[in-house]
């Protein structure tokens, strides 16, 4: 009896670690999205001729943030547009 109820408590404990880690594995999944997304607005926010690749290589990330996060395609859709538009306005 003291044996099941000793397999018992790992197994719960066991169960409750795994989900722990779940958590903390999502929550730095979102923290490197979130450092992918703010480094790729900055490069496309760089201004001048001279930045097209830097502006080119943020574009390409947020393209790749779009595919990595499902849940951010619509800001990374609406961050694009904007980016776009702008550079439409300026010619």
């Amino acid at each position: 009896m003291i044996t099941a109820f000793t397999a018992l408590a790992a197994l719960v404990f066991t169960g409750e670690s795994l989900t722990t880690s779940r958590e903390q594995n999502a929550l730095a999944e979102q923290g490197q999205v979130t450092g992918r997304y703010a480094s790729a607005v900055d490069q496309i926010g760089t201004q001048g001729d001279d930045h097209l690749q830097t502006r080119l290589g943020g574009v390409y990330e947020l393209e790749r943030l779009m595919y990595d996060s499902p849940r951010d395609q619509p800001t990374i859709i609406e961050v694009l547009s904007a980016f776009v538009r702008h550079q439409h306005q300026r010619r």
